[in-house]
């Protein structure tokens, strides 16, 4: 090996060292405004670890409600 492959090989691995690092830094940054904007999100809805969530009840088929009375229907 020459002087001036060895040269370019220690230049390639610094660059993929100092980009792989710049990179990952980068990367947590993003993902903590994924994390952030998530929890606030579901902080909001009351879906804290923990808590209890926010019941839905939904009705059945037969109580459906107002549109169910329309005339010349039939249940």
């Amino acid at each position: 090996m020459q002087f001036n492959d060895r040269g370019i090989m220690i230049a390639v691995i610094l660059i993929v060292l100092v980009g792989g690092g710049i990179f990952t830094l980068w990367w947590w940054r993003l993902a903590d405004k994924w994390a952030n904007a998530e929890q606030r999100r579901f902080r909001k809805a009351g879906l804290r670890p923990g808590d209890e969530p926010k019941r839905v009840v939904l009705k059945g088929f037969e109580n459906r409600g107002p549109a169910d009375k329309e005339p010349g229907r039939q249940p």
